[in-house]
């Protein structure tokens, strides 16, 4: 086997917790049912019991309308007749006189004492009702002196107990038997299921990170987890496309900067001669690594919003405050350098959010569109409400941006060739994307005819009363804006 190969031994599915899940279940309901047997077991032993006794009494009542006729020896007639001809009922009799001594009837094994007895061949027995051939028995005193016994076999209880018992340890196998073979074919179903899962998280450890998770259409929960999977590997997809790029843009990007530093370190090494000559050098390899460490530190800033790891500061505030207030520090700055700023901004919009991240973009977005327009062009911010969504955007008059360049300037890096020339490291509208994607919301360039438009669109929350509005100061995050006039 190749090392660093991912084997999985197939599975077995006696060991699948599925399998597990049902066999306990299996159990469980079989010792419910043992339970359940039991209580009905007895209920109808003592069911059965009553029925016999209430036969029996109902037997001797009628023998004792006869002992009462006004016949010579009726009732020993009426016992010799019953035992001649016993029907259905099959009772057993026995008549005795004062003495004890037998008159009439079939009953062998006579009880010793008269009432309810319970007696086999040997002899009375106790009513535990568990041995074979046992006689219910009655007996009464006539008003003769003589004693009546009426008994009755308790082999017809012993069938039904049979039947029963019979009848629950085939139900139970049954039961056993199902739900064994519907563990197998679940744990089956469940188990081709996890495998396909399983052979694409292989895949995907194996390098096919543009691998997905099968969807079987069915919205189970297997289903949701693979779509929540596939969710997740698009993501990573996209960061290591965004890293791979980001990267080759890097390496692209910081070759000049540091081509320059070498550069100019050789030249002074070899041509200057004196202090100050050295001193202009170095102070150059220092602006130079300055742009570096900026570039670096906004690479890493990007990393963090994209983590999602940056909700902490996420709180309620005044977005329409905020821009007015961005506005004001912005429109100076503006006219001065020969632009015509205005503002569109609908007031009382609250935003839940991280109010300097979202400073610094409106920030990214008002000094973008005065780094790469002519001067004279007419710049609005604008922040308004549309349906359940905030709106906010900075729209200019000025020469636009080609169609199909509209999303590759959200790239890390990526500039577009008139604006090579300009200060920047091409990560501005990068930050842009990210803060806004932070906060659930999206981003785009739209053709404003002429001009272009930014629009960052986010969840919208509930208006703020207007005593409650709070002042707002703008974070140190903010560019200065003079250095930005004198980079114009």
């Amino acid at each position: 086997m190749e090392r660093g190969t991912c084997f999985v031994r197939p599975t077995n599915l006696f060991n699948t917790a599925t399998f597990r899940l049902a066999l306990s279940y299996a159990s469980l309901f079989a010792l419910s049912s043992a339970v359940m047997f039991g209580i009905v077991y007895w209920a109808i032993q003592e069911f059965e019991s009553e029925q016999i006794r209430k036969s029996i009494a109902a037997e001797v009542g009628s023998l004792e309308l006869s002992e009462k006729a006004d016949r010579k020896d009726a009732l020993s007639k009426e016992l010799a007749e019953r035992v001649a001809y016993p029907g259905q009922q099959s009772f057993e009799y026995a008549l005795l006189d004062a003495q004890g001594k037998r008159i009439a009837g079939d009953l062998q094994t006579l009880p010793n004492q008269l009432g309810w007895q319970y007696v086999n061949d040997t002899g009375p027995v106790a009513p535990d009702g568990d041995q074979p051939d046992v006689l219910y028995v009655f007996g009464q005193q006539l008003d003769n002196g003589r004693r009546l016994f009426v008994a009755k076999s308790s082999e017809s209880l012993e069938e039904l107990r049979e039947t029963v018992a019979n009848t629950f340890l085939l139900s139970s196998g049954v039961t056993v038997a199902l739900a064994v073979l519907g563990g197998l074919g679940v744990s089956a179903l469940f188990v081709r299921r996890i495998e396909k899962l399983n052979r694409t998280a292989r895949n995907v450890m194996d390098g096919a990170i543009s691998a997905r998770m099968p969807v079987s259409g069915s919205y189970d929960e297997f289903d949701r987890l693979a779509v929540n999977l596939n969710k997740m590997l698009a993501r990573n997809e996209s960061l290591f496309g965004n890293l791979k790029r980001v990267s080759s843009d890097i390496a692209h990007d910081l070759r000049t900067p540091l081509t320059h530093l070498r550069h100019g370190l050789e030249q002074a090494k070899a041509e200057a001669s004196s202090v100050p000559e050295f001193e202009i050098v170095v102070e150059r390899s220092i602006g130079e690594i300055d742009g570096i460490l900026r570039t670096f530190g906004a690479l890493m800033r990007i990393s963090e919003i994209e983590s999602g790891g940056q909700r902490a500061n996420f709180a309620e505030f005044d977005l329409s405050a905020l821009a007015a207030t961005l506005y004001q520090t912005f429109a100076p700055v503006a006219e001065d350098d020969g632009y015509r700023m205005t503002s569109a901004i609908e007031p009382g919009i609250l935003l839940r959010g991280d109010q300097a991240m979202l400073t610094q973009m409106i920030a990214n977005l008002c000094e973008n569109a005065m780094r790469h327009t002519p001067a004279g062009t007419a710049i609005t911010l604008g922040v308004k409400v549309q349906k359940d969504t905030v709106v906010c955007s900075i729209s200019d008059n000025g020469p636009g941006v080609p169609e199909a360049e509209r999303e590759r300037i959200f790239r890390p890096f990526y500039r577009l060739d008139q604006s090579r020339t300009t200060p920047g490291s091409g990560l501005g509208l990068a930050l842009v994307k990210a803060i806004a994607e932070l906060h659930g919301g999206t981003v785009k360039l739209v053709d404003a005819a002429p001009g272009a438009r930014f629009e960052i669109r986010l969840p919208r929350s509930a208006p703020l009363p207007a005593i409650l509005q709070p002042a707002v100061r703008l974070p140190a995050i903010l560019p200065p804006l003079q250095q930005l006039s004198r980079n114009r």
